[in-house]
């Protein structure tokens, strides 16, 4: 997983982090730790991604859906059309920003 900024992380970027670290199914305190974010803030992000399909819940794991799949592929895509836009000299992790 890719943490570009974590003062200045948008929605997008934090949603694409937990997509990515619930690829395979795992639970809420590695998805907290790996993703660098409160619990508060996880639960928030939990439910509204549950809610939109792209994450599904099998008792306490928390796992991508292919909807969400297809999202970190999107994420990822528009990233990569973005990443040549950043000003030269600029350091490589706070050269993107969601």
């Amino acid at each position: 997983m890719t943490i570009y900024n974590l003062r200045k992380r948008g929605p997008l970027q934090i949603t694409f982090d937990i997509l990515t670290c619930a690829r395979e199914g795992t639970r809420k305190t590695p998805i907290m730790f790996e993703c660098k974010i409160s619990y508060e803030l996880l639960d928030i992000y939990l439910k509204l991604l549950l809610k939109r399909g792209l994450l599904e819940k099998e008792g306490k794991i928390f796992r991508t859906t292919d909807r969400g799949k297809l999202f970190i592929e999107k994420y990822l895509e528009i990233r990569d059309l973005t990443e040549p836009l950043k000003p030269k000299g600029e350091d490589e992790q706070n050269s993107f920003r969601v």
